[in-house]
């Protein structure tokens, strides 16, 4: 019996901008990017993003939380970003998803031929999701749409793992008389 595709809300968190990305298995559904302006602090963005990303799981009821770890040593020493990370993996706690917790570095080491940038990362994820292809252009924001192209490719290499993980399964496990 096949089981029906986990859904993966992924993000990417930033201080500035919080990348986001809904799969459906391997689909892509929703992706896009989660501005917070003004003044940043623990008091005041925590609850921004949280409200931002619980309608998010409402609307999409994702069964497994991708977040992308702080991993470069600018992002460790962020106390704001730390915090964040944590304030989501709780959220995520919170509503019964699975936790993926995935550095950056495993993500391009999985999709990108060649260096291992997010510019690369971006182009191997236009390969994945055509339709992403105007978000890479040079008249956009590169910063802004980055955190976007990160999560998606968060979010496709929890899916890609799951899909690896259960033909390992299947091929392991003998095989049951149709009823």
């Amino acid at each position: 019996m096949e089981q029906s595709p986990k859904t993966i809300l992924a993000l990417a968190p930033g201080t500035r901008h919080l990348g986001v990305g809904v799969l459906v298995g391997e689909d892509l559904v929703y992706f896009g990017v989660k501005s917070f302006h003004g003044r940043k602090s623990a008091r005041t963005l925590l609850p921004r993003v949280a409200a931002s990303v619980i309608r998010i799981v409402r609307r999409y009821r994702p069964d497994i939380l991708a977040i992308e770890e702080a991993y470069y040593a600018q992002a460790r020493s962020s106390f704001l970003l730390s915090t964040l990370i944590i304030s989501l993996r709780m959220l995520g706690r919170k509503h019964r998803l699975r936790i993926e917790r995935i550095l950056p570095t495993e993500v391009k080491r999985y999709f990108c031929i060649g260096k291992q940038t997010r510019q690369s990362l971006a182009e191997a994820m236009i390969r994945h999701y055509s339709f992403l292809t105007n978000f890479l252009h040079e008249h956009r924001t590169r910063a802004y749409w980055q955190q976007m192209f990160d999560a998606v490719a968060l979010g496709t290499f929890v899916a890609c793992q799951i899909r690896e993980r259960e033909g390992i399964e299947t091929r392991r496990s003998p095989s049951h008389p149709q009823r």
